[in-house]
């Protein structure tokens, strides 16, 4: 990892965290995670599996130190990890090579944005037996949803920027 995409990425990270500490829980302490979108985007800018992993690490243990899901640390770590990796293959194997980038980060985010609001709440009702008021459905219909489409339009903009970024920068 270089020093600037070490630093671009922190920089994201931090704007993530922040974004995933002031937005308050809606359903049950379920809240929308932007700290995807931030995570997406450095792994646009590094796009190498070592990278993705230390990223995704990262972002794991930030998500699990804001959640307000209750017990939702581990879940945390465990939907960053799987989506950073899925998010990294389907960028290389499908987005990579579309020429419309905008509806590649769109709909790339979209799908990750649903896997990790999936395999946060399968791994907090299934396997930390954490009990979901309504089940998963209700969550991923209420919360996750919604946030997919919203992180979708947001990493747009994200990625947007950090082309931008280093279009200019030295």
């Amino acid at each position: 990892m270089k020093t600037k995409n070490l630093v671009q990425a922190s920089i994201l990270l931090a704007i993530g965290a922040v974004l995933h500490l002031v937005v308050p829980g809606i359903i049950n302490g379920m809240k929308p995670d932007f700290l995807l979108v931030t995570m997406f985007c450095a792994i646009i800018m590094n796009d190498d599996f070592k990278s993705t992993l230390i990223i995704g690490m990262a972002t794991g243990l930030i998500a699990a130190a804001t959640t307000t899901f209750p017990s939702g640390q581990i879940p945390s770590i465990f939907d960053k990890l799987i989506s950073a990796f899925t998010f990294l293959s389907l960028y290389r194997l499908v987005f990579k090579n579309i020429k419309n980038k905008k509806f590649a980060m769109f709909i790339n985010t979209f799908i990750n944005t649903f896997i990790s609001g999936f395999v946060f709440l399968f791994s907090a009702s299934q396997l930390f037996g954490i009990n979901i008021p309504g089940g998963i459905s209700v969550l991923l219909l209420s919360v996750v949803l919604p946030t997919c489409f919203f992180n979708g339009a947001f990493g747009i903009i994200v990625e947007k920027i950090i082309f931008i970024y280093n279009k200019v920068s030295i």
